[in-house]
């Protein structure tokens, strides 16, 4: 049933003033009420899997995912089927799906030509208009397995690319050159050692990474169109001078990055020339994308605090004493 039915019937339950039995018109009214409410609550909580439920040929869709064309059936049936009924949220995934294909993704144990078929299916089979909505459920469902603490947090940006963990692994079990020293014996800083053991893309991609060399100079180009974002980041970066202008930078990247998922820009780009870079450049920008929303709530939340604890030492020692000896734009 519609949602618009259903906000009928609940309207048409509503007792009348003169009604000859009040207090049983309210009760049925309530109980109306009530179904209803809970109707709305399924149907917003995982829309997906709401009308998988309800549509027996769209279940049997949703359990033939073995070819991209039954990719293909269960996307565009569960989004026509939604929009049957009403809904006003689209979610074309149902949450046990998305919940599988980031299972997919973190399984060590499947080769990685099955999860990159996972995601490249998913996506192709979506319509350009609601890719967005996958990948943020998608995004949604990653960071959801992950505790919210600190000593997870750095696992966030592997849910989504389950191959930065391996590349981590790889790098660290690498003795050849101590982790904690340059080439010639000069020793590195703790923020050095964790950059060196994150996956690079290009020229610009990975903390500290820059002019495919660490910390490097602007002189080579952009290897592709995803690598062009990282190298603005970096400039934009390099030119920052308070907090509010990294936060900046962070959000014009994460921009920048929704837009190229959003309109699968790697499928178009000329300088990816085979489906394994095609592949590995999605699942970088879906890794980094989670990794910078994340630090761009981090910065959020610390520059709030540095702005809380700027205007209670104002209160402390005055307004015109402090402004005179420290203004927020020097912490």
């Amino acid at each position: 049933m519609p949602n618009n039915a259903v906000r009928a019937i609940v309207r048409d339950a509503d007792p009348a003033a003169d009604s000859a039995t009040p207090e049983e018109d309210k009760a049925r009214y309530d109980a109306i009420a009530t179904a209803a409410d809970l109707v709305f609550k399924a149907r917003q909580g995982d829309p997906g899997g709401y009308v998988r439920k309800a549509f027996a040929k769209l279940d049997a869709a949703w359990n033939n995912l073995s070819k991209p064309e039954g990719y293909q059936a269960a996307i565009i049936g569960s989004i026509a089927a939604q929009q049957q009924m009403g809904f006003e949220v689209i979610q074309p995934l149902p949450n046990s799906v998305a919940e599988w294909v980031v299972d997919t993704l973190q399984d060590q144990n499947r080769p990685p030509r099955d999860k990159d078929a996972a995601l490249r299916n998913m996506f192709i089979a979506t319509p350009p208009e609601q890719r967005q909505a996958v990948l943020d459920h998608l995004l949604q469902a990653s960071v959801s397995k992950v505790a919210d603490n600190t000593a997870n947090r750095s696992l966030r940006a592997a849910v989504v690319d389950p191959m930065a963990v391996s590349a981590w692994e790889e790098r660290l079990a690498d003795d050849s050159e101590p982790s904690n020293q340059q080439r010639g014996g000069e020793a590195l800083s703790l923020s050095d050692i964790f950059n060196r053991n994150v996956p690079t893309y290009g020229n610009y991609g990975g903390p500290g990474w820059t002019d495919g060399a660490w910390g490097g100079d602007f002189e080579l180009p952009p290897v592709d169109v995803q690598d062009g974002f990282y190298k603005q980041h970096d400039a934009d970066y390099r030119d920052a001078i308070t907090l509010d202008d990294t936060i900046a930078a962070d959000k014009k990247l994460v921009a920048s990055l929704k837009t190229y998922l959003k309109n699968m820009v790697h499928l178009e780009d000329p300088d990816l020339g085979t489906d394994s870079e095609r592949d590995r450049a999605v699942r970088y920008a879906m890794n980094a994308l989670t990794v910078f929303e994340g630090k761009i709530a981090v910065s959020v939340a610390a520059r709030n605090d540095a702005q809380k604890a700027y205007d209670g030492a104002q209160s402390a020692v005055g307004r015109a004493h402090f402004e005179n000896t420290m203004s927020f734009g020097q912490w």
